[in-house]
């Protein structure tokens, strides 16, 4: 499987980039926002998912771990393939998504093409559980700001990256308000 890529954009497309790595040209879907920012001959790295189906090997690729991770939690839920799950970062930051999720809000991800009322509840329902549970079992092992750590983990985060999102955080804040404070720090 490819799970990174670094090379020179090739080609821009309307939903995808050629990256040649090496003398080979990898077809890579991604979102039209991060595509807009590419210029023919620029040198760039790719966090990848490999897709493989019966009739084909898709690559989608992102800027940072952490939308790779958003794509590959939207892909778990039941009726959210690769496309779609690439529509919704398409449409909203993996921050934006995280916050909806913990503030279950599903109308920004029910502005996505091929996503209904019903699979938008079905999202932010889903992912709140995957995100909860990886936050309920380091709430047991105790700590304090352990909980907030495992959680902005759990959407791909590296440890440095919370650490600075965190110090401006206030500790009597409850866990949902730590959460989205470290979201806003971690997006600038």
């Amino acid at each position: 499987m490819i799970a990174y890529l670094q090379g020179q954009v090739k080609q821009l497309n309307e939903k995808s980039l050629t990256l040649l790595v090496g003398g080979v040209g990898y077809k890579v879907a991604v979102t039209g926002t991060f595509l807009s920012k590419l210029k023919i001959g620029e040198n760039i790295e790719l966090e990848v998912v490999t897709v493989v189906k019966e009739d084909a090997i898709d690559l989608y690729g992102f800027s940072s771990l952490h939308d790779k991770r958003m794509f590959q939690l939207l892909t778990t839920i039941s009726g959210v393939g690769p496309k779609s799950a690439l529509n919704v970062l398409n449409t909203a930051s993996a921050e934006e998504i995280t916050e909806a999720v913990i503030n279950q809000e599903p109308a920004i991800l029910q502005t996505v093409s091929g996503i209904g009322i019903k699979t938008a509840e079905r999202i932010v329902l889903e992912l709140k559980n995957k995100i909860t549970k990886g936050i309920e079992t380091t709430v047991s092992a105790g700590g304090a700001q352990v909980d907030v750590f495992a959680a902005l983990q759990s959407l791909g985060y590296q440890l440095a990256e919370i650490r600075t999102a965190l110090k401006s955080v206030d500790n009597r804040l409850t866990l949902e308000e730590k959460i989205k404070l470290a979201l806003k720090n971690l997006s600038r």
